[in-house]
């Protein structure tokens, strides 16, 4: 697939959208102070249906802005949406792709991994940052669920901006 003007205007534009959805305080989507990770179901997208530049690259800037506009080190979200990436590259590729079922069930997993690994980074590198375990149901499990839920939705959506760019 070549990078036509339209289709960098299309890309820049979800992730324009995605970022305005996901950092606004009027957040629709909040359930309990859980948003989904809209970032993460763009990166899944991108890498499991073969755009996988497109979907690194989308992997480190989400991170990196998300990094930016929430204060923490520069970095961390980066490597762990990079890890989602990668992760969805390796696990993609033995799924069929076209099954909702199948693309929930891969960004469950892989929010899930994600969260683990940008939490043990936030302990690692962090100097004092006391957590219980229970983190993990209060919210690791409750936004990578959400995560999945809506995951088929924004797939359809972005399927049909693709096919629209293929016919226009």
């Amino acid at each position: 697939m070549a990078w036509t003007k339209e289709r960098v205007f299309l890309f820049m534009g979800i992730f324009a959208a995605a970022a305005l959805w996901q950092t606004s305080i009027f957040n629709p989507l909040k359930i309990w102070h859980i948003v989904p990770d809209l970032f993460l179901i763009i990166v899944v997208y991108f890498n499991l249906f073969g755009l996988n530049s497109q979907g690194m690259w989308c992997a480190l800037g989400a991170g990196l802005l998300e990094d930016t506009l929430s204060g923490s080190p520069l970095g961390q979200a980066a490597l762990s949406k990079v890890l989602a990436a990668c992760a969805t590259i390796l696990l993609g590729n033995q799924m069929v792709p076209d099954n909702p079922v199948v693309q929930s069930l891969l960004v469950f997993t892989i929010s899930i991994l994600e969260s683990t690994f940008r939490l043990f980074l936030i302990v690692n590198f962090s100097e004092s940052i006391s957590f219980g375990w229970d983190i993990t149901w209060r919210l690791i499990l409750p936004q990578a669920f959400f995560t999945a839920l809506i995951t088929p939705i924004v797939f359809w959506l972005m399927g049909k901006g693709a096919k629209l760019m293929d016919n226009g």
